[in-house]
């Protein structure tokens, strides 16, 4: 697993365990640097532990304010890549043959890149404010341990949620600052940092975040995890930046086959043209808000046209 260091966030905080004080952006802040930053995470992020602690302190009780030159933006319902087509359970990433218990992630988010791109490259040529950060949160509940989501995906047939999660170590590499050197390895291993995760619906989609319109007007459940499958080893254990797929029965019958509770399919849309209709509506309102850009609405369109043309004549995967 990776190694998380303090500071997290953009703003000067103290971590109440260790006593230390900083920011990550301390030392722009002290020669007055004007850079914009834009942080976007996937749910993969967060489910590996420490997406949520660059917006809440450190032991991850309360939100904090980022610096007015950063914004924060979670993509909703995303792996750590941008998604798997056609969908599988098994990747090869070079470094070998990967496999999870839940198919991979469909999800392709480089429309919300394309219009994080423009939104920041306008704010730092012509000043315009970028649109407002998007990301769970603790005051509104959508931000939450990871032990909350048991409740939702044990209800649905095959989730396969996992029971052991990544927890973010304070660790004492007894650092040498004057020559930015580690001087203990291993390191002295301390307290967790507060770790949280987007809530989910009963669907077992996320509810903050940017939201892409087929997520939005979902056919699956769509997640920043998945557990390693036996084949490959660690069954209890979620794969490193996988995000996974749980689609929605096709239609009642196989619905109540199989025992899940969510609507399916045929019952959510009486068409496919009502169908692609709700996700340009939700494409549009994205466009409004400034976090698509309008040329990306009919690639939304395609990518849930595909999705559609899928899942509703494959009711057997998971």
């Amino acid at each position: 697993m990776l190694t998380q260091l303090f500071p997290f966030a953009s703003v000067t905080q103290t971590d109440p365990e260790t006593g230390v004080t900083d920011s990550l952006h301390r030392r722009l802040d002290e020669r007055g640097s004007d850079l914009r930053v834009f942080y976007t995470n996937t749910s993969a992020e967060y489910h590996r532990g420490d997406a949520s602690l660059i917006h809440t302190d450190p032991d991850g009780t309360t939100d904090i304010d980022h610096s007015p030159n950063v914004r924060i933006y979670h993509f909703t319902g995303t792996e750590h890549g941008t998604g798997t087509w056609p969908p599988t359970d098994t990747s090869d990433s070079g470094e070998g043959i990967s496999r999870t218990q839940n198919i991979r992630s469909v999800i392709d988010y480089a429309p919300l890149l394309r219009a994080c791109l423009e939104n920041l490259d306008r704010w730092v040529a012509e000043g315009v404010e970028p649109p407002p950060s998007k990301h769970p949160r603790i005051d509104d509940g959508t931000a939450v341990p990871t032990r909350k989501l048991r409740d939702t995906y044990d209800t649905i047939p095959g989730s396969n949620y996992p029971r052991r999660h990544p927890l973010p170590h304070r660790r004492n590499y007894a650092l040498r600052e004057d020559v930015e050197q580690v001087t203990k390895l291993p390191p002295d291993m301390g307290k967790v940092f507060g770790s949280l995760v987007p809530d989910v619906d009963s669907d077992g989609n996320e509810v903050a975040g940017i939201t892409l319109p087929e997520i939005a007007v979902p056919l699956a459940a769509h997640t920043g995890w998945s557990l390693r499958h036996p084949d490959i080893g660690g069954d209890t254990q979620p794969l490193m930046f996988a995000g996974g797929t749980i689609p929605f029965a096709p239609d009642e019958e196989a619905r109540e086959s199989s025992g899940d509770p969510r609507p399916s399919i045929a019952e959510r849309y009486s068409s496919k043209d009502e169908y692609l209709s709700r996700v340009r509506h939700a494409a549009v309102e994205l466009v409004k808000q400034r976090y698509l850009l309008e040329q990306d609405i009919s690639v939304c369109l395609q990518q849930a046209a595909k999705y559609w043309d899928h899942f509703t004549t494959n009711s057997d995967e998971s």
